[in-house]
């Protein structure tokens, strides 16, 4: 990424691996019994070179980019920016061919299950803010 970022998606052993300490549902076979049709999700590593502050922030504008472009695509997304077992998500993301070694998020994207919502109205800002 441009700000020293690096996004790795994972394959379907290194999603396995890593889905029970990131708390994500891996493949929707687990859905089935529900109805709900596949979603053909990926799972994504978003790490940085270094944990500074810095590094943490450009990670969070990297998070933000990638969810942006995944609304814009209407696909759903789940982050998980607490990762406690960080060794094994740089491990997967190292053998999947990412070089970083500061995993800070992980990102499932997949299609959507349900209809986008109806957009609610919004008020003008001069009906909600009055200059005194």
């Amino acid at each position: 990424m441009h700000n020293g970022t690096t996004l790795t998606y994972l394959d379907d052993a290194g999603a396995r691996v890593i889905a029970p300490s990131a708390r994500l549902p891996i493949r929707t076979e687990r859905l089935s019994p529900w109805g709900l049709d596949p979603d053909h999700s990926a799972v994504a590593v978003i790490s940085t070179q270094s944990d500074t502050p810095a590094d943490q922030l450009a990670a969070g504008e990297t998070l933000s980019a990638v969810l942006l472009l995944a609304t814009a695509h209407e696909l759903a997304t789940s982050p998980v920016v607490d990762i406690p077992e960080r060794d094994v998500v740089r491990d997967e993301a190292t053998r999947c061919g990412n070089r970083a070694q500061y995993p800070q998020a992980i990102v499932r994207i997949g299609l959507r299950r349900f209809p986008i919502p109806p957009r609610t109205h919004r008020r003008t800002t001069h009906d909600v803010l009055q200059a005194r």
